[in-house]
């Protein structure tokens, strides 16, 4: 007996066959499938290289040059060279001589003595001079220091020991102040040399400031006729007349004594001067010209002296040879033109000593020394 089945049933039977079929397929795989592969990523590797070389850049062509234009050539006018006057040199010497104003409108004033002429170092001034006595000269001393503020004022003395027997000379100063009741040496100089006609010939100077070393100037008179220096390897000439810094004080007076005429003459003429040539320790050689001032009567420990007052010109940065910061200073000198008044200790003989100094040093220190006495 045939057994029918309904549709129902025979439709699940053939999902199950269908089904089993899939399952079948799956686990022996389809035909012309494969699995995959996987492999390791590929690296990737850089390497930075220099650019390439920029190509040269091409060089612009030079562009012509102009043409040359002519210039127009001035009309020469009929007109002769300026003359041009020598610049006059400084006198070497000490001499009273006339400077002439600055300006072309008024004549030249009359002449005291010749005008000073260039001289060779190996002549001589033919203007007399005559030292003073030895003696030994003792100053009250008024030091002013400006570089403290307020300024303060020093007192102390100054000794002046001057030998001569005609031939040679020695000079020799010391200035002293009291600090705190302690006598303390501010300078100390010494000069040393020749005498003959024409007054003082220095041969060797030394300066001793106060906390520096010594300075010394050499006046060799020999054939290298020249000045040397312990502070500078400068060697100048010698020139005629040349003094030092203290040797100068004595040569006035010693030309004041040996001209007379000159005391009341070299205020009678306007514009005269002493001019001379002074070394400096420092290696250089200064013009000095000593103005008259006038005649006046110093009051002095020592008594009233007539005198005749001279005032060394400062001269400023910009003149020839005038060194920085030295040669702008002042130097006032009373020296004594004959006897000195009854009651004073000062004897006549005292005409020809500076009586009366005043100057300021390197460090603007100013120094008064007027006489006390003379022994």
């Amino acid at each position: 007996m045939a057994v029918s089945l309904n549709p129902g049933r025979r439709r699940l039977l053939l999902l199950l066959g269908l089904s089993l079929l899939l399952h079948l397929l799956t686990i022996s795989g389809l035909p012309g499938w494969s699995e995959p592969s996987f492999q390791e990523p590929h690296t990737l590797n850089a390497t930075l290289l220099p650019p390439p070389p920029k190509e040269p850049e091409p060089i612009p062509e030079k562009p012509p040059e102009p043409a040359p234009v002519e210039k127009p050539v001035p009309r020469q006018q009929d007109s002769k060279p300026l003359p041009v006057s020598p610049s006059p040199s400084l006198p070497e010497q000490i001499q009273a001589s006339t400077a002439l104003p600055e300006t072309t409108a008024l004549p030249p004033p009359p002449v005291l003595l010749p005008p000073a002429e260039v001289v060779k170092p190996t002549t001589r001034s033919a203007l007399l001079a005559v030292p003073p006595s030895s003696a030994t000269l003792q100053y009250r001393v008024e030091a002013n220091d400006p570089r403290s503020d307020p300024p303060r004022m020093y007192y102390g003395t100054a000794s002046m020991l001057w030998k001569t027997n005609g031939e040679r000379y020695d000079l020799d100063l010391q200035i002293r102040v009291n600090i705190l009741f302690v006598s303390i040496g501010a300078l100390s100089s010494h000069s040393e040399g020749r005498v003959d006609e024409t007054g003082l010939m220095p041969l060797r100077y030394t300066e001793t400031p106060r906390n520096r070393s010594t300075l010394s100037v050499n006046f060799n008179r020999d054939e290298r006729n020249s000045v040397t220096f312990s502070a500078s390897t400068n060697s100048l000439s010698l020139a005629a007349g040349m003094q030092d810094r203290q040797s100068v004080l004595i040569q006035l007076g010693s030309v004041l004594r040996g001209n007379p005429a000159l005391n009341q003459s070299v205020l009678n003429v306007p514009n005269a001067a002493f001019d001379t040539a002074v070394a400096s320790p420092r290696g250089t050689v200064e013009a000095w010209r000593f103005i008259p001032v006038g005649k006046e009567n110093v009051e002095t420990p020592a008594g009233l002296l007539p005198t005749l007052h001279l005032r060394r010109a400062p001269r400023t940065r910009t003149d020839p040879g005038s060194p920085q910061g030295e040669d702008n200073q002042t130097m006032d000198i009373w020296i004594a033109t004959g006897s000195t008044p009854e009651g004073s200790d000062v004897h006549a003989s005292a005409q020809g000593y500076p009586v009366r100094i005043r100057f300021a040093d390197a460090n603007a220190v100013g120094y008064d020394l007027k006489l006390e006495k003379i022994e």
